[in-house]
């Protein structure tokens, strides 16, 4: 039953584009879920990245979102855009123009899959501290959300 969740963390649209050197935590901010976020990447030695596209408002517009509405701290990690040497949020936006819901979005795009099981591992983490943890998580004190739909 809804009553019985204590989280959503959205996993949705994997990109494997370039090593994983950040994340990219849509909503954490909202809630205790930006301490098991932060918590993950330290252990993996990566970072959260700020939204690079706050103008899309992405929290409320991703599958995350009707677990919000019901009272459900949410966060939807992403692959982040430090790609070193290269511009990370332009080749993500070139995929989006030129790939994204094409025929060319298949198994045979370059793909690399050690980013991949990187981005596997900071779920496994964030999901496993969720578990684990003595309390579930709450929205933070005066928050939109929790304040509109929390259940804390």
């Amino acid at each position: 039953a809804i009553d019985e969740l204590v989280a959503n963390i959205n996993l949705d649209m994997v990109l494997m584009l370039h090593p994983l050197n950040d994340v990219v935590a849509f909503g954490a901010e909202h809630s205790s879920l930006e301490r098991s976020v932060a918590s993950a990447v330290k252990e993996l030695g990566i970072r959260v990245s700020p939204d690079p596209l706050p103008e899309l408002v992405l929290f409320i517009r991703s599958d995350q979102y009707p677990f919000v509405k019901k009272g459900i701290p949410s966060v939807f990690l992403f692959s982040g855009f430090d790609a070193g040497e290269i511009d990370g949020l332009e080749q993500f936006n070139q995929w989006m123009r030129n790939v994204y819901h094409t025929p060319a979005d298949d198994m045979e795009q370059r793909f690399d899959f050690e980013a991949g099981a990187d981005f596997a591992r900071v779920n496994l983490l964030v999901v496993t501290g969720v578990a684990n943890a003595e309390e579930r998580p709450r929205w933070n004190a005066g928050d939109f959300f929790g304040e509109r739909f929390g259940r804390n």
